[in-house]
């Protein structure tokens, strides 16, 4: 009995040890966060952009753009300030509310992967997955060049990595 005792005194003093030294604060990252800025922060810093994240959050997508702060989290092709006036003028429409579909045209600009200038120049895919569901952005290039997006010929003006994703600043606005 007395040794019983002993081993029990023993785990009491050795439990009361171990569990001391646990720090109650401790907490695991999950693995592949940035601390880059999240992509509505990096497309709200450009000027010519400010329709598109406008209408972005007036049609309650910014969530698309938020999400978290993991790495690579998705491509926007953001249409400049003038393709959006350009688009209104050539449809005859006298603000974007007037747009048909209008949050579908704007998760259309929104690609799920991640996709880098040098994919679409390079790239062998045919088409890359937007947020709108069951619709895809059809690629189309030749020697390497990048030849049109969604039959349409679109200009890359330039491409923002800054972010949790990739920012490309196109000319024209996509339609579905």
């Amino acid at each position: 009995m007395k040794y019983l005792n002993k081993i029990s005194l023993l785990l009491v003093i050795a439990l009361f040890a171990f569990s001391s030294c646990i720090d109650k604060d401790f907490a695991l990252e999950p693995t592949g966060l940035t601390e880059k800025p999240i992509l509505s922060n990096v497309l709200a810093e450009q000027a010519d952009l400010s329709i598109f994240l406008e209408l972005v959050e007036a049609n309650n997508l910014l969530g698309n753009l938020v999400g978290n702060r993991t790495q690579d989290q998705r491509a926007v092709f953001a249409p400049t300030n003038q393709a959006f006036l350009d688009f209104l003028a050539e449809n005859d429409f006298s603000s974007p509310a007037d747009v048909p579909n209008l949050a579908n045209v704007l998760r259309f600009h929104i690609a799920n992967p991640n996709v880098s200038v040098s994919d679409l120049r390079t790239g062998s895919f045919n088409s890359i997955q937007t947020i709108l569901s069951g619709s895809n952005i059809a690629v189309v290039r030749q020697q390497g060049q990048l030849v049109s997006l969604n039959g349409q010929s679109v200009n890359i003006l330039r491409s923002n990595t800054e972010g949790n994703g990739t920012i490309h600043v196109i000319d024209q606005i996509l339609v579905p």
